[in-house]
């Protein structure tokens, strides 16, 4: 299964749902999609230049992406509206942002491991 397309597919989708500003993301293999209303003032482009920045963002969110955008596997035009518009659509931003929080996870299966080593003694 191919995480990577999976997960352009949840982000993607979930992104069709903005309401306030527009958003043109090219994406590593050069297809472009579109957001948002295209007469809003408010407006950014991304350009992916690495695949699995939709898997980053899914696994760890905001800081996700802001990594990603450290290590330059994507850039855009404007930052603070990218990061406006993200804020403005908070609620559908947040369906899929983190949703997979790997470090929440491994805190629950240590949790659990414990849980189990403590009913093996008995």
């Amino acid at each position: 299964m191919n995480f990577n397309l999976l997960s352009d597919k949840i982000v993607f989708n979930s992104l069709k749902l903005i309401k306030h500003g527009f958003l043109e993301i090219q994406n590593h293999d050069s297809k472009i999609y579109k957001f948002g209303n295209e007469s809003e003032l408010l407006r950014a482009k991304v350009k992916i230049n690495k695949p699995g920045l939709t898997l980053q963002i899914i696994k760890s969110g905001s800081v996700g992406l802001a990594e990603a955008y450290m290590r330059n596997e994507f850039e855009t035009d404007n930052l603070t509206n990218l990061i406006e518009i993200t804020a403005k659509n908070i609620k559908i931003v947040y369906k899929f942002s983190g949703i997979f929080d790997l470090s929440m996870i491994n805190k629950l299966k240590s949790i659990f491991i414990k849980i189990n080593k403590g009913r093996s003694k008995k």
